[in-house]
Order: structure tokens, then C-alpha cells, then sequence
């Protein structure tokens, strides 16, 4: 019988620390099995059983990686780390894969999870203003479940579908949204999602988001990277017991603006001045209804109402809970999370009054299953399963969605307009409308409209090792499946009973003949049509070192079904193949090459596919030994510089498949020679092009990367230029006598260029750390070629301009009599009254016409973006504050933005005889050359800035003495806020939001936010 020999595992235990004491959560692993690891305890201890290497790796991050041979017979080990002052193992995120900061070759900006939570807001975009440099964001609108920012890298470089500040859409092809075809590409853990994917996001599932913003780190997507790419990771598990961490939060939202409107006497005497002004000889008020508003004698026969207070709240709740669990084994990682929020509005419920919430309110379920499987040393699996279920409410104006509506309802309906509710109860009308009007009523009344948005997405994915054909090669596969579906119910009502009151007599009218009772509300149900995504990769990576040299590469092959994107169930199909292979000696000399060989079936098939190349290349002159003599206290000083070409067939989606012939059928064919004998028929539609590709886009990057006194001060800098071409317009250099719909042709030109940047600096004085981070962005963009018409004058031309560029007239003062009279001074057709605006006769034909209107003012989204950042700690107290301004872009006021018969303080400023000198408004009751909407001129122009903290948040953590003892691992409790302070030049004349569009105060505005969270790991 042979003798059994077993062999004995080695166990090793250690401590590990820095030069301030025990390291927590360090990773310690067995160098090239890595599945046999551990990671340190609250004290720095480890224990772990060896199974076949002799050398540990040590790692944590913001510290040098650390390997240590063990001998034979070792038992205890103790290892001190070393903090990496050079920033050497810090990694970013790129397309499907990681770099080492140091390496990166290309243009990149990252904020981790720690600033994500600082901000209690309930989208993602929202967290992002001013800490990225490149990033370029207007919050529109803050209401409950709509309002995420809208978000640009590096700004916009396509005109299909701008809208210029006034509201007014350029005059190209596509959508009315701000630059649709200027969206960013979203990544999330390898995979694509959409904007509306993004903005239901939780903060508290993602470790990291990089924005990539050259060619060198886009060109990888191909014909989807030029608009820029934000990539998202989320939390995964780690080695270790499991960690419950459970995060609690309630908030407070107030606005973050009121405005200030006159009361019942001042409007009716300036009501009374207008028409007096338009040469009424009864006006609607008499100077005993002028006296009844001063005194408030006749409540009801002449309300004075305050309709922001009696419409909205001071403050509404918020609520937010997270928890999540991770931890593992060798074998599986684990990182599962889970969490609900909860979003009031700022507008009264009145629906309770017929039994029903028609309020603004959002709720949203979010869970999340991250799994990291190794099935053995070389084989890993990856299951990810995440969704989220949301529910938007919203109040119906007989069918209509009452969201900017009501707001411009509340800059517009005058304090005398009704009485809310009668003497008796029942709801208040007008004595001069014949239907009823009143608001509260509609908002009791009228119903409902609830929006069910519910995501589902699931990812499996393999890695295999491919070490046994060479070191550092590896193949892995992901597939995923997104879905998205939405559905909506409506309850509504046609119409409510209200009365006039007569205060004279006490008399009640009703307002809508014969209808006495509420009738009962009407049902229904709808849906939306289901989103599927299929994506399936395969990539192949390889990455060794070789002494001083290192060779790494990707090649990928991804195929993408994307089906109702477009609003229709036809698939939108599109595959890549690209490679990415980069080369560095010594970490000193780097170089990197991407092609892209990419296709999409809104092409015809003869151009369904492109070659999209980039190549990059940095040198770390740190690291040569003159330098490092010459200036020892250089960390890092990296020159870069990146060429590349890439693409966005989103446009495509804009004009649905150009290259196929559309025909029309319907009625409108007659036959024959008697009238009305039509019958159905084909008609010739918009024809085919069969040529038509995608935007692309050529990118030069130059940048360096500084870092000096041992990692103290960081200073980023990045100068880009890019031509955006072959942007798919629509013709408008051919007459219409032509006789056919055109269509759209690959023709415009648009370049850009700018810069963005940051500089941080950060220090720890024993117990007191700080931190303090810059960020600047700057983008301007220039038409060079769109088709249009040639213009009569040159200054009509928008070829020239900025996209989105505002058009108008120039306003040069008031009409005075003298200048009605004088046949020298121009005038528009209209004729004018004293104290209307006068413009700027530009052509000199003494005639104010269209001829008169060229470019004011600027964009609407800002091309200065400024952030600052301020981080302090002293043992466990925390303050972190987040500053952010933009400047160089124009709100344009219309006349919704400054009420029709509900005046505001600006109204006092107007013109008449006496103050024509001093005026800052046009006369009361003039023509409709005072309107902005048909006459918009430079007077409804403003030229805006504006600084807000948009976020500041104080915490504490709690000492370990005081919770350990109960079983805990950590508590922090913490308070925190965003849109908490605003200085800007807007309000000093008028009574808008810095981010509103167009001034219009039709949207929702932006919510300021008080929170109060704790957060306790167990």
C-alpha cells in the first residue's frame, strides 16, 4: 500500500498600513490568481490561505500597488503602503476598458460616486454641472419626474433641429428640440442606453462617470462617437462578508425663484392706461371699480387673489431610500441594490376635492444585481439584472396636460380675474365670460394624466483567460436585453359648474348654461409603444508588459437591434468592427491607434458602412532625466495630441430612410372635368437620395497633463478643434416651382473649436484635509455651409453664425409724435403710436420690413461653463461645496414672460410723456410692434450670466467607539442642498429663471432643495 501524502496549505496573516495607520479595505490576492484573495478589516488585519503562488499583491486605490515574495515557512506578514503621489495606478474608464491615468493618451473627465451623492436632486445629469470640464447642461424645467438636465460634450456642432432663444426653430430639417442630433452616447457597464435610460438612473448603483470627449477615446464607437460619449460603471462586489448599507433621505423642495406681480389697483389703473392708450373711450374698469380694487371693499365683485400663493405650496416633500448589499467569496461577487424615491410637486392638490390626486407628484422603484461569477481560474461570468418602475403625475386642462401651461397661467391671469370661490361655495367666474374659467376649478375638476414608465435590462457575459496561447490574452462575450415600456391613464372631465356672483344684488349667474352638476369623469388607458434592444459583443483583448515595453489591444465586434426608437417597430439596426491598439516604453512614450469599420440600416446598402480611424499620441517629459533634474518637484508633465474621424447617423432618425422613394395615397385625384369627382389615388412623395450618409465628424485634441508636489496640484488642459460635414439638410437654394419634395442631402458644414480644463489642489494637515478644484469649458461653433437661399442683404444670412443664433431687430428707442410724423423716420406698415419700440431702419429704404432683422445677441446654451468645487474635512466632519456659472448665452423674453393683463414691477418703468426720457418699457395698450412674438427685437434680447451653488453639503461620521459596540460598521449623517444660491443679471430687470427657455416662464422652473439623509453600513 502506498503511503497517502497530503500536502499542508500555507496560511499567512498580516497587518497593513501607511505611514497614519491601519489601511482598510486593501485588496490582498495571489499574484496571477487573483480568485484567491481577500481584502483587510477595520484594523488592517488579513488572513489567507495560499494555494499555489509564493507572491501577494497588495492594492487600494490612491496607493502604490505593492507585490511581496513569501517564504516557505512564513506566517505573518506586515506591510506598509505607500501613497501614490504621482497618480500612478489612478485608472479611468474608456470604451470597453480601463487605463491607467498616466498612460491615457486621450481627452477624459471623471467624477466618482462620493461627489454623485452630494447632490439630493433625482437625476443623474443633474449631479454633473460644473464638475466635469467639457460637459455643457441647462436644467429647463424642475418638475417631478421631467426634470433632468439637458446635456452636451463640448457643445453642439449639428443645426437639425436647434432652437434658437426665442423660440423660433432654424431653418433646417429635424426635430424642435435643442440640438437632438447632439446628444451624447451613453454607455453603461459596456452596453448602450438611451437618454431616457440615463435619467432614471439611481446615483447610489454607479461607482464612476467618465465623459469622453477626442477622437482618440470615441472613435471606438464609430459612427455613434461624435457627439461624445458618457460612460457609466456601476458597483460591483468585492471579496469580503457581506456589507449592508442602508441610505435614508428626506427633503424639502421650495422654489427657486418667486416672482413679484402688482395687485388688483395697480393692474386695473395700468389696464385702464393701455386702453386709454389704444384709443378706447370705455375702458373696462370705472374710477368707482378703481376705487373698490384700493380699498378691497367688494371682495368678490373685485377680488384682489394672489395666484402664486393660492396655487402653489411653500414646500413640498421628498423622500429617498436606498440599500444595498455586497460582498463575496472567491467564487461569486455580489453587489445587489435596491430603492424608492418619492417627488411632490410645488403645485396644491385641489383634486382632493373631487376625491383624486391630480397634483404634480413621482415615484420611482429602482433595483439593481451586479454578479461577477469565476467558474475557475481562467473562466468568469458576469449576470447583471437591473430595472426601474416610475409613475408621473400631472393635472388636465380638458385634455390638455397642464404643465407649462399653468405656469403661464400664473404669469398671466390678472389678480382681479374672479373670485375663487363664492359666498356660498361654489367656484367664482368672471361677470364678463360666458364659460368656465377658473383655474382652481379646472385643477379640482378637470383629471388627471399618469405616465407608467417601467425598464427592464439584463446582461450575461463570459471572460476567458487566453494565457495559454499567450500571456494577457482574453476573450469575452456579452449579450444584453433592454426593454422599455409605457403606459398612461387619463381621467378627465369635459366641464365643472361655476357661477358669477353679483355683489350688488347677491345674485348668482351660472357660467355655462344648463350645467348644475359635476358630470362624472371619463377613463382612459393607453400604451406606448414597447422599446426592445438587443446587443450582442464579442471582444478580444490582449494587454503584457515586457520589461520597459507595453503592448495592449481590443478587438471588438458588436451588433445592436434597436426596436421603437423611431417610433415605429421597424428594427434600427447597427454593427461595428473596430480595433484599438496602443504601445508605451516606460511609461514615457505612448501611442494609440483606433479604426472603426462601421455600419447602420438607415442606409441604402452600397452606403451602409464607413471606416472611422483615429490615432493618439503622448510623451511624459517628466520622466526624462533632465527634467527630473531640472525640476524634481514635476510629477507628471504629459503632452498629448489626438486625429481622428468619427460619426452620428442619429440624424437618420430625423428623416427616416431617406434613400427609399415615399408616395402619398388619400383622396385629392379627380377625373374627368366635373367638379368633386375625386377619388383615392397615389401621389409622389419626397424622393429617394440615394447617397445619403451620416454627420461626420473630424477632431483635433492637443492637451497636457501636470502634476506637481508629490500629486498636490493636478492641472489638466485640453485645446480642440472639429469640422462637423456631410450634416443632412433640407434644400432650400431651389425654388418651389421645382414641383417635387427634395430630399434632405448630405451638405453641411459646421466647425468648432475651444478649450476645457481643471486645476485641483489638495492637502492634508494632520487632522484637516481640503481640496479645491477649477473647472472651465469653453465651445463655439460656426456655420459654414446649410443650403439657405441667397438673401437680399448679407446680415439676413445664418451661413456665418452660430447654430441657434437669434435673429430680430435692433431696438433704437421709442416713437415720440415728432418721429410719427416725420416721413424721414421708418416705420413698419403697422402704424405706430407714442412710446411703441422703434428699430433700426437697416437697409435704409424707410421702411421696417424683414430686410431690417439680422443676428442679435447669442445662443441659448451657454459656450462658458465654470465650476468650482471646495472640499474640506477635519476628523469626521465634512463640507463639500459646489459652485457652478455660465456666461455668453441669451434668454429672449416673450410676452408670456411678462404677462398680458397680471403686470409686474417692470410694468411701473413704462413709457408715457412724462417718463419718456427714463422709460425702460414701451408704452402701455401700443401696437403688436411691442410683441415680442411677431416683432422680436434686441429689447427682449438679454445677454445672461449667472452663479449658483449648486450644491453644499455637511456631514459627520460617526467614531467607531461610538457604534462598533452596537454592531455597526459605519454611521454618517448628513445634510445637504442644490440650487441653494443664485446671483445672475436676469433678475435685476426681469422675473426669469438664468436656465429657462426662452424666457418664456413656461416651464416648471428648477426646484432649490433642502435634505437631511443619514447613512448607516452594517
Amino acid at each position: 500500500m502506498l503511503p497517502v501524502i497530503l500536502a499542508q496549505a500555507q496560511q499567512i496573516s498580516g497587518n497593513v498600513s501607511d505611514d497614519k495607520g491601519p489601511l482598510v479595505g486593501v485588496s490582498v490576492y495571489e499574484k496571477n490568481l487573483s480568485t484567491n484573495g481577500t481584502s483587510t478589516d477595520n484594523n488592517g488585519h488579513f488572513i489567507l490561505t495560499l494555494k499555489q503562488e509564493k507572491v501577494l499583491v497588495f492594492k487600494l486605490v490612491g496607493y502604490l500597488t505593492k507585490e511581496v515574495s513569501i517564504t516557505p515557512n512564513q506566517k505573518t506578514i506586515n506591510i506598509t503602503m505607500a501613497e501614490d503621489t504621482k497618480g500612478l495606478e489612478e485608472i479611468v474608464v474608456l470604451g470597453y476598458g480601463t487605463q491607467k491615468k498616466l498612460t491615457n493618451t486621450g481627452s477624459v473627465s471623471s467624477i466618482t460616486n462620493k461627489d454623485l451623492k452630494q447632490n439630493p436632486t433625482t437625476n443623474l445629469q443633474n449631479s454633473l454641472q460644473g464638475r466635469l470640464p467639457g460637459f455643457f447642461a441647462v436644467q429647463r424645467s424642475g418638475q417631478p419626474g421631467l426634470d433632468a438636465s439637458q446635456f452636451f460634450i463640448r457643445g453642439v456642432s449639428s443645426y437639425v433641429g436647434v432652437t434658437a432663444a426665442n423660440g423660433t426653430t432654424s431653418s433646417v430639417a429635424g426635430t424642435t428640440s435643442l440640438g437632438s442630433s447632439n446628444n451624447a452616447l451613453i454607455i453603461v457597464d459596456d452596453i448602450e442606453y438611451n437618454m431616457s435610460d440615463v435619467q432614471r438612473l439611481d446615483p447610489n448603483e454607479i461607482e464612476s462617470i467618465s465623459i469622453l470627449k477626442d477622437a482618440a477615446t470615441t472613435a471606438i464607437y464609430g459612427l455613434r462617437g461624435a457627439n461624445g460619449v458618457l460612460v457609466i460603471t456601476t458597483k460591483r462586489g468585492q471579496t469580503g462578508k457581506p456589507s449592508i448599507n442602508l441610505r435614508q433621505e428626506f427633503a424639502l423642495q421650495t422654489w427657486s425663484y418667486r416672482p413679484k406681480f402688482l395687485r388688483s389697483y395697480e393692474n386695473a389703473s395700468l389696464l385702464t392706461e393701455a386702453e386709454k392708450n389704444s384709443g378706447m373711450t370705455t375702458t373696462t374698469f370705472t374710477p368707482q371699480d378703481l376705487e373698490l380694487f384700493r380699498t378691497g371693499a367688494d371682495p368678490y365683485g373685485h377680488p384682489d387673489v394672489d395666484w402664486w400663493g393660492t396655487l402653489t405650496r411653500k414646500s413640498a416633500p421628498q423622500y429617498r431610500t436606498n440599500i444595498d448589499i455586497s460582498g463575496g467569496s472567491n467564487t461569486v461577487k455580489y453587489f445587489i441594490s435596491g430603492g424608492y424615491i418619492s417627488q411632490d410637486g410645488m403645485f396644491k392638490n385641489f383634486g382632493q376635492e373631487s376625491g383624486y390626486n391630480s397634483a404634480f407628484w413621482y415615484n420611482r422603484y429602482n433595483f439593481r444585481s451586479n454578479l461577477d461569477i469565476q467558474a475557475n481560474k481562467n473562466l468568469s461570468f458576469r449576470v447583471d439584472v437591473n430595472g426601474r418602475f416610475g409613475t408621473t403625475n400631472r393635472p388636465l386642462n380638458r385634455g390638455t396636460i397642464y404643465d407649462g401651461l399653468l405656469m403661464t397661467e400664473l404669469f398671466i391671469l390678472a389678480p382681479y380675474a374672479y373670485p375663487i370661490y363664492n359666498p356660498n361655495g361654489t367656484y367664482g367666474e368672471n361677470k364678463a365670460t360666458n364659460s368656465s374659467q377658473n383655474i382652481v376649478a379646472k385643477l379640482a375638476t378637470n383629471g388627471y394624466s399618469r405616465d407608467y414608465a417601467n425598464d427592464l435590462n439584463a446582461v450575461f457575459g463570459a471572460t476567458q483567460k487566453l494565457d495559454f496561447l499567450t500571456k494577457g490574452l482574453s476573450a469575452k462575450a456579452n449579450i444584453s436585453y433592454a426593454s422599455s415600456q409605457s403606459n398612461n391613464r387619463t381621467l378627465s372631465r369635459s366641464s365643472f359648474p361655476s357661477y358669477y356672483y353679483n355683489s350688488a344684488d347677491g345674485s348668482y349667474r351660472l357660467a355655462t348654461a344648463n350645467l348644475y352638476r359635476l358630470p362624472p369623469p371619463s377613463l382612459s388607458t393607453s400604451t406606448g409603444l414597447a422599446l426592445k434592444v438587443l446587443q450582442i459583443q464579442g471582444i478580444l483583448n490582449y494587454d503584457n508588459t515586457f520589461k520597459d515595453h507595453r503592448a495592449y489591444g481590443t478587438v471588438l465586434i458588436d451588433q445592436k437591434s434597436d426596436v421603437g426608437r423611431d417610433g415605429t417597430n421597424l428594427p434600427w439596426v447597427y454593427r461595428r468592427y473596430t480595433g484599438r491598439f496602443g504601445y508605451n516604453y516606460k511609461q514615457k512614450y505612448l501611442v494609440e491607434f483606433i479604426g472603426g469599420y462601421n455600419g447602420s440600416d438607415r442606409f441604402q446598402t452600397s452606403k451602409r458602412y464607413g471606416f472611422f480611424p483615429a490615432a493618439s499620441v503622448a510623451w511624459n517629459i517628466a520622466e526624462e532625466k533632465f527634467f527630473q533634474k531640472a525640476l524634481p518637484f514635476v510629477d507628471v508633465f504629459k503632452l498629448r495630441a489626438s486625429r481622428g474621424l468619427t460619426g452620428n447617423d442619429g440624424v437618420a432618425g430625423n428623416f427616416g430612410y431617406v434613400y427609399q422613394q415615399t408616395y402619398t395615397t388619400g383622396n385629392g385625384t379627380q377625373f374627368g372635368q366635373t367638379p368633386g369627382t375625386n377619388f383615392n389615388g397615389v401621389t409622389e412623395g419626397r424622393l429617394a437620395n440615394l447617397d445619403v450618409t451620416w454627420e461626420k465628424d473630424l477632431q483635433t485634441n492637443f492637451g497636457v497633463d501636470l502634476n506637481m508636489f508629490k500629486n498636490k496640484l493636478n492641472i489638466v488642459a485640453d485645446r480642440f478643434y472639429g469640422k462637423r460635414y456631410d450634416i443632412l439638410t433640407n434644400r432650400s437654394s431651389i425654388s418651389g416651382i421645382f414641383g417635387a419634395s427634395l430630399p434632405p442631402v448630405n451638405l453641411g458644414i459646421v466647425e468648432r473649436n475651444g478649450w476645457d480644463g481643471e486645476i485641483t489642489y489638495k492637502n492634508q494637515l494632520k487632522d484637516f484635509g481640503y481640496s479645491v478644484n477649477l473647472t472651465y469649458s469653453f465651445s463655439k461653433n460656426k456655420i459654414i455651409e446649410k443650403d439657405e437661399a441667397q438673401p437680399r442683404y448679407p446680415w439676413l444670412a445664418e451661413t456665418g453664425h452660430s447654430i441657434g443664433q437669434n435673429f430680430g431687430y435692433l431696438f433704437n428707442g421709442f416713437y415720440s409724435a415728432a418721429d410719427i410724423a416725420d416721413p424721414n423716420v421708418a416705420k413698419p406698415s403697422i402704424t405706430p403710436r407714442p412710446g411703441d419700440l422703434k428699430y433700426l431702419d437697416i437697409n435704409g429704404d424707410k421702411v421696417i420690413d424683414a430686410y431690417d432683422r439680422r443676428a442679435i445677441g447669442s445662443p441659448s446654451l451657454p459656450s462658458n461653463v465654470i465650476g468650482l468645487n471646495l472640499n474640506f474635512n477635519y476628523k469626521g466632519f465634512g463640507l463639500a461645496l459646489a459652485f457652478q456659472g455660465s456666461y455668453n448665452f441669451s434668454i429672449a423674453l416673450n410676452s408670456e414672460g411678462l404677462g398680458f393683463s397680471n403686470y409686474q414691477p417692470l410694468q411701473l418703468l413704462r413709457w408715457t410723456p412724462e417718463t419718456a426720457a427714463t422709460a425702460q418699457y414701451p408704452a402701455l395698450g401700443g401696437t403688436s410692434i411691442n410683441d415680442a412674438r411677431t416683432f422680436f427685437s434686441d429689447f427682449w434680447l438679454l445677454e445672461a450670466w449667472y452663479v449658483r451653488l449648486r450644491t453644499a453639503e455637511f456631514s459627520y461620521q460617526l467614531p467607531d467607539s461610538w457604534i462598533k459596540p452596537v454592531g455597526l460598521k459605519g454611521v454618517r449623517v448628513y445634510t445637504n442642498g442644490n440650487m441653494l444660491f443664485t446671483k445672475t443679471n436676469v433678475n435685476k430687470k426681469y422675473q426669469v429663471d438664468p436656465e429657462s427657455i426662452g424666457g418664456a416662464n413656461t416651464g416648471y422652473p428648477a426646484q432649490r432643495t433642502f435634505n437631511l439623509g443619514v447613512n448607516v453600513t452594517f
